[in-house]
């Protein structure tokens, strides 16, 4: 399960633009959750928020734009956003982010304030999301 760690801007969170890859027969359709959790002190995660988005895919990289209500005092504090396929209709999804030690030069971190997470370890990299 892919996650992000984001400090919110202003408003509270209440949207996610991902950037996702099929691959398989399309289109077709997936269905996402996603979670919000709030860091609190020492680092404990505690959730805040969990939605399901039904995703349609007709392309084999896609932005795509989930949007659901407002997760409250969000604004302005480190979250975790998690996202989990939970139906594929047999398609391959991935969600993409990009490697910092790819760079042909000096690695670059774009969003050095965050960490991202597959399957509960820490990787070097960056997922591909936006929060609003």
């Amino acid at each position: 399960m892919p996650s992000g760690r984001q400090t919110v801007n202003k408003a509270d969170l209440h949207g996610i633009v991902l950037l996702v890859s099929a691959q398989g027969a399309l289109p077709t359709e997936i269905e996402i959750e996603i979670e919000v959790e709030e860091i609190q002190a020492g680092g404990v995660a505690r959730s805040l928020a969990l939605f399901r988005s039904r995703v349609p895919l007709d392309q084999s990289v896609q932005l795509r734009t989930l949007a659901f209500p407002a997760v409250p005092h969000t604004a302005n504090k480190m979250v975790v956003v998690s996202f989990s396929v939970i139906a594929d209709n047999g398609c391959e999804v991935r969600l993409l982010w990009h490697d910092p030690r790819a760079s042909a030069e000096a690695p670059i971190d774009y969003y050095p304030e965050g960490k991202a997470i597959l399957n509960g370890q820490e990787v070097d990299a960056d997922l591909f999301f936006i929060s609003f």
